[in-house]
């Protein structure tokens, strides 16, 4: 599943690390064909029918995900054509309302489940990321009960009502985790992927961000790490390939620095031997690393 780096998910999407996590209300939904059948003869479709899947080909997970749904279903009788226009067309579509059926697939707005609020509450402007128009009554007035307590207790109670509400009534199956992958050079430290919900803010910690590198370019000395040529770099220097990062790595030119041991000057984005060239004030890795210039352009 997402090459090894999801997991099913078969309930609301509260990670286990959660304090309102729940083992029952997280084992809802189950794969069982012939609960299925048994569902669809009930409502009197026992032979099936045709509907259409709004999904996207411009990200593989979002079309990976309508394929796989497309397979399963029809394993049911059920079948599904897949609609599978650009990103741009896809959120106007859901926008407006306009799907029979569609995969979701977002991120809550924080880690407490008030942060679910966004992706299963209707009763908010139509959005592409949660489902129009199919209210759940009681579930917006749970949701403001909720903002509004402060006693522990009473949040979990609310937020439990809250799991019940959409599990039985909500139009929405969850399907997976899909964890957020990060690549980086072996040389990067600090960067960190922050859990749960807030994944997708990880790039906040480009400010604790910084790279050490062996420089062929130091000659060896001492056990100081800026003398055995360990070259540590502002955070606001890191080479990364993404766009994001890369407003980081070139918003901020430094002044270069001249080498005694070299002759010549040095500029801080090749940054100078530490036993040479480090400023007094930059000699530890701690203070290297979190050095910024006295202005930032904005």
């Amino acid at each position: 599943m997402f090459f090894g780096r999801g997991v099913p998910l078969a309930g609301l999407p509260l990670p286990p690390v959660s304090p309102y996590y729940d083992p029952p209300r997280a084992q809802v939904w189950h794969y069982d064909p012939a609960r299925a059948r048994a569902l669809l003869a009930e409502a009197g479709v026992g032979n099936g029918f045709v509907c259409k899947l709004l999904a996207t080909a411009q990200y593989s997970m979002h079309k990976a995900t309508a394929e796989i749904v497309q397979q399963h279903l029809a394993e049911i009788g059920i079948g599904v054509e897949l609609a599978l226009p650009e990103w741009g067309q896809r959120v106007a579509l859901g926008n407006r309302g306009q799907y029979e059926f569609a995969v979701f697939g977002t991120t809550a707005d924080s880690n407490d489940p008030d942060g679910l609020a966004p992706m299963i509450d209707s009763t908010l402007a139509p959005s592409y990321v949660r489902p129009f128009g199919a209210e759940v009554p009681g579930l917006h007035q749970q949701f403001a009960a909720g903002r509004a307590e402060f006693d522990s207790a009473r949040r979990h109670a609310i937020y439990a009502e809250v799991e019940r509400l959409v599990l039985e009534q909500a139009p929405i199956v969850s399907l997976a985790w899909r964890a957020q992958a990060c690549a980086m050079a072996k040389e990067v430290r600090g960067f960190r992927n922050i859990a749960g919900a807030l994944t997708t803010y990880s790039g906040i910690t480009f400010e604790d961000t910084w790279l050490a590198k062996r420089s062929a370019n130091c000659p060896p000395g001492d056990s100081n790490p800026h003398a055995s040529g360990l070259r540590i770099l502002s955070p606001l220097r890191l080479p990364f390939r993404q766009a994001g990062a890369a407003t980081f790595a070139t918003r901020y030119p430094q002044p270069a620095a001249r080498c005694p041991a070299r002759g010549a000057a040095a500029s801080r984005s090749l940054p100078a031997c530490g036993r040479h060239c480090a400023p007094k004030a930059s000699r530890s890795p701690a203070s290297s690393a979190r050095a910024r210039p006295a202005a930032a352009p904005r």
